[in-house]
C-alpha cells in the first residue's frame, strides 16, 4: 500500500483543485449558506459529495468510459445540467425575496433538508465537466492493474475531501458576519449570483464540447 502513496497525494491535490475551482458546486454551496443557512450549506454540501460518489462508482466500475464514448448520454447529461443551472439563475433574478434585509427572516423560510441536498446533488451530479473529470482521472491517471483495495481507498479519500471543503465552505460563507455583509448587499448578490448561473448553463451549452 506504500507504494501508492504519491498516487493518493496526486489525486487529493487533482480532486481539491477541482472542487475549489470557481463553479456550479461552490455557487450553489456558497448561495444556500448565505441565503438560508448553515445547516442548509452542509445539506448542499452533502448532496454534492453525494454526486460525487456516483461519480466515483461507475468510475470504479468501468462504466465512465462507456459513458464517455456515448456522445448521447453526455448530451443528456449536458443539457440536464445547463437546464437545472438556468433554472436556478433565472429563478434567483426573478426573486424579490432578499430586497431588503429586515425583512429577510419572515419572508424567507429556510430552505428544507430534501431541496438542499437535491440543489446540491443534481447540481454535481448532472455537470458533463465532473463527469469527464473522473473518467480522466481513473483512465489517465489511475493505472488499469490498481488493485481493487487501492481504488476503493482512492474512492474513499475523493469523497471525505469534497465534504471536507464544501463544509469548510458552509460554515465560511454562514459565519454571521460574513453572511451579514452578503444579506445587506442582499439583492446585488442575488441578481449576481442569478447571472453567473445563467451564464454557467450557456457555457455549458455552447462552448463546453464533450
Amino acid at each position: 500500500m506504500f507504494e501508492y502513496i504519491p498516487l493518493f497525494i496526486t489525486v487529493f491535490v487533482l480532486n481539491t483543485v477541482a472542487a475549489a475551482s470557481p463553479g456550479p458546486d461552490m455557487l450553489v454551496v456558497m448561495k444556500n449558506s448565505i441565503m438560508y443557512s448553515r445547516k442548509s450549506g452542509m445539506y448542499t454540501a452533502l448532496g454534492i459529495t453525494s454526486g460525487i460518489g456516483v461519480h466515483v462508482l461507475y468510475s470504479l466500475l468501468g462504466v465512465g468510459i462507456l459513458i464517455a464514448e456515448s456522445p448521447t448520454a453526455l448530451t443528456i447529461i449536458k443539457y440536464v445540467g445547463a437546464s437545472y443551472l438556468g433554472y436556478l439563475g433565472i429563478k434567483m433574478i426573478l426573486s424579490g425575496q432578499l430586497a431588503k434585509v429586515e425583512n429577510f427572516a419572515a419572508s424567507n423560510a429556510n430552505l428544507t433538508i430534501s431541496k438542499s441536498f437535491q440543489q446540491g446533488f443534481i447540481t454535481n451530479l448532472f455537470n458533463p465537466k465532473a463527469v469527464i473529470f473522473f473518467v480522466s482521472l481513473f483512465t489517465a491517471i489511475i493505472d488499469p492493474g490498481t488493485p481493487n483495495s487501492v481504488l476503493i481507498v482512492l474512492g474513499m479519500e475523493i469523497v471525505l475531501a469534497t465534504i471536507l471543503w464544501f463544509t469548510i465552505v458552509a460554515m465560511l460563507f454562514s459565519h454571521p458576519k460574513i453572511r451579514q455583509w452578503f444579506l445587506q448587499r442582499s439583492l446585488w448578490f442575488e441578481r449576481i449570483t442569478g447571472v453567473v448561473l445563467i451564464l454557467l448553463s450557456i457555457n455549458i451549452l455552447i462552448f463546453h464540447h464533450i
